[in-house]
């Protein structure tokens, strides 16, 4: 506003104390005068009408493109405010940018650009706005403002799956895979609840502990890109079940097996918690041969005749649920050995005339001892 005081600071004076008067818009709306002597020799303020419009020039595609006002230090002097949008570069019928006229956001440039998957190699659009006004003289006056550029990136994406969770354990989500629009993305929870102990990190990541067995669903984490364009991500519908727990009452420690022979051994696994069907499988060095069954977790098969072997074969029976989280069942050592020497008399009658070479007692149970022999007299 006029302070009384001329353009230099001192007091009211005359033209002729400073004929330099005149201040452009360049400080800002409204905040500058332009100096003019008045009758009388004295200096008026007059403030000259100054618009200002500050374009957005980056957009994602599929997503509101909306641009600021346009702002007058003069309105509602100026009146009757009329506003067009010249644009070059659009996709017909898939493109559309528009403007408003509307007193509360005038000259607002709002736009919707096609949900292609990649604009790369196509034009920027490229925007002018027009103005048509009334002065306050009652004359009609027309002004262009500086035309500006959009660019337009490809519109937002993601890939995810549904995500479980247990109580009591440790639980990282998949970080999710944006792709398109304009880095940086940053991430925000836009609907659900998280479980207690859970949070959303600045990579869109659900991660926590939480204790509180229940349900938790419809938890829709939102993308948002430079150009503030958003995209909701698949929901995901949080089940918090007790953790997989496994016991058994058999040793991990195992009766000893003997190559070439038969073995089994069963461990009665019991399981509380998890999702759905539990399986087992080994981990670790296993004797060749011998395998896990999946649906019990048994040991069974036939130990395959090695020239090295280890004392003992130490390896792991793990157990997992649906969800594919893997639990420790059991810690195995279990030693295997070579089979009796027939030619050895320590190993019991040799009924089958076996001479040097080796046998396997096939029925280690009974008192008789019968040999399937190798050697120079094997039957």
């Amino acid at each position: 506003m006029y302070n009384g005081l001329n353009p230099t600071g001192g007091a009211e004076g005359h033209a002729t104390d400073n004929p330099n008067c005149t201040v452009g818009c360049a400080s800002g709306l409204g905040n500058t005068a332009q100096w003019t002597c008045a009758p009388g020799g004295l200096w008026v303020p007059t403030y000259p009408l100054c618009f200002e419009y500050e374009p957005v020039v980056n957009a994602t595609a599929g997503s509101q493109y909306l641009g600021p006002s346009i702002r007058t230090n003069l309105d509602p002097v100026v009146t009757a405010m009329v506003a067009s949008v010249n644009a070059t570069g659009l996709d017909p019928g898939l493109d559309s940018v528009t403007v408003s006229n509307d007193p509360a956001d005038f000259g607002a440039v709002t736009a919707h650009f096609s949900p292609r998957v990649n604009r790369l190699g196509h034009p920027p659009v490229r925007v002018q706005l027009d103005l048509e006004y009334t002065d306050d003289q009652g004359e009609r006056q027309a002004l262009a403002l500086p035309e500006f550029e959009i660019e337009i990136a490809s519109p937002l994406a993601s890939s995810g799956s549904t995500q479980f969770a247990f109580a009591g354990q440790a639980f990282i989500g998949q970080e999710p895979g944006i792709v398109g629009g304009k880095a940086p993305y940053s991430f925000r929870l836009s609907a659900g609840t998280l479980p207690p102990g859970f949070s959303l990190d600045d990579k869109g990541t659900i991660l926590g502990t939480t204790t509180q067995v229940g349900d938790f669903p419809g938890v829709v984490v939102q993308a948002v890109d430079a150009n503030q364009a958003t995209l909701n991500l698949e929901a995901v519908n949080f089940r918090i079940i007790p953790a997989l727990k496994v016991s058994t009452n058999v040793s991990g420690t195992l009766p000893t097996a003997t190559e070439g022979v038969e073995y089994y051994q069963g461990f009665n696994f019991s399981t509380t918690g998890g999702l759905d069907t539990v399986t087992y499988e080994a981990k670790g060095s296993m004797p060749q041969g011998l395998a896990v069954d999946e649906a019990t977790g048994t040991i069974q098969g036939v130990p395959a005749p090695r020239s090295a072997r280890p004392e003992p074969y130490l390896f792991e029976i793990v157990a997992s649920d649906e969800s594919g989280i893997q639990v420790l069942a059991l810690l195995v050592s279990l030693v295997v050995e070579a089979p009796p020497d027939c030619s050895d008399p320590s190993n019991g009658p040799n009924e089958q005339g076996c001479g040097t070479g080796s046998c396997v007692d096939e029925t280690p149970f009974d008192e008789d001892f019968t040999c399937n022999c190798t050697g120079n007299n094997s039957t």
